[in-house]
């Protein structure tokens, strides 16, 4: 099922839904539940490391992981999304066009995503230490690499 087109009619608060050449008409709470299921479901068919890497920022943020997948701009969600971009490039090794696809956004949003969080954590010490953790819960978990006692 893909969703062609959403057109809001915001005052009454009713949405028509395009899926697969059908359209339907939706409450805002109708169209809130099949978001959610929406985004539910992008989540389920990410790859394992990649719902692994949301699910870990999720927690390390405290939002849930399907948040991480929706179009807001707000700070307390990019953010977050970002860093997952970061580590699934940075750790992960995955190109920009794979986590594109995984997360269902263009490479550009991608590669700019990525972009930000190194800016943030080449100036920030605060957003250093927290990717550096978060860089170290991923590999232990993910790819089994431990730091061994010097």
């Amino acid at each position: 099922m893909s969703i062609n087109r959403v057109i809001t009619v915001s005052s009454e608060k009713i949405f028509r839904v395009s899926m697969a050449g059908r359209e339907q008409v939706l409450t805002q709470a109708e169209a809130r539940q099949l978001l959610g299921e929406l985004q539910q479901l992008l989540l389920t068919h990410c790859t394992e490391p990649v719902r692994s890497v949301l699910m870990l920022v999720a927690d390390e943020f405290h939002i849930p992981a399907t948040q991480l997948l929706e179009d807001s701009k707000m700070d307390a969600v990019t953010k977050p999304r970002q860093a997952a971009m970061w580590l699934c490039r940075k750790v992960l090794g995955l190109k920009f066009a794979e986590i594109a696809r995984a997360l269902d956004m263009h490479h550009g949003t991608v590669m700019h995503g990525t972009s930000a969080i190194q800016d943030l954590i080449d100036t920030n010490r605060i957003w250093f230490g927290r990717m550096g953790r978060l860089k170290l819960v991923v590999e232990d978990r993910l790819l089994g690499k431990t730091e061994e006692a010097a």
